[in-house]
């Protein structure tokens, strides 16, 4: 993804985490494509957002205080980069934090996102009905530059009428991409 933009001069990654919770899976995200960038070595060119939603105002307000009583880091990854340790917990730091925004939001809803690059809705879809299921899909196929990622949780799929808009990109991990 980093290289398609890059070659065509487009220097932004928009991603969104549907369902957030806590904020783990937004601030996971955030330090993955920090790490890609400064490992390309052009991470001050890009303008990176995260949008993570939830319609959990409580679990929001603990996203966005963005401290953690235990944290565990992808191997290669210096836990002190992204996080201060404070008070027995770890806060992660401003620059993982800047590029994240959280928003009361309904994600049966069409939200304000367009263009995005990567959607993550892990373990979402399983607490709905199919027929809402399909229509989350489509607001995630709108919402996805063409090209764009989808990932899924590892109980979920893409079924029927649905997977005409996605082709799967790595089946086994549940990663979708938006189909032309």
């Amino acid at each position: 993804m980093i290289s398609y933009k890059r070659a065509n001069g487009l220097w932004s990654l928009r991603a969104w985490s549907a369902g957030c919770a806590t904020g783990e899976e937004p601030y996971s995200l955030a330090i993955l494509i920090l790490d890609a960038l400064a490992r390309e070595g052009d991470r001050q060119r890009w303008a990176v957002r995260v949008t993570a939603t939830d319609l959990d105002d409580k679990a929001l307000e603990k996203a966005k205080a963005a401290r953690y009583e235990s944290v565990s880091m992808i191997p290669g990854l210096a836990l002190e980069d992204y996080f201060l340790e404070s008070g027995g917990s770890y806060v992660v730091r401003d620059e993982v934090r800047r590029p994240v925004r959280f928003l009361l939001l309904d994600i049966a809803k069409p939200p304000p996102l367009r263009h995005l690059d990567i959607i993550l809705c892990r373990n979402v879809l399983i607490y709905f009905e199919r027929g809402k299921q399909a229509h989350i899909l489509e607001i995630f196929h709108r919402c996805l530059r063409p090209g764009g990622f989808l990932v899924l949780g590892k109980s979920e799929a893409i079924i029927g009428a649905a997977q005409g808009g996605f082709a799967p990109f790595r089946r086994r991990e549940r990663i979708y991409r938006k189909q032309e």
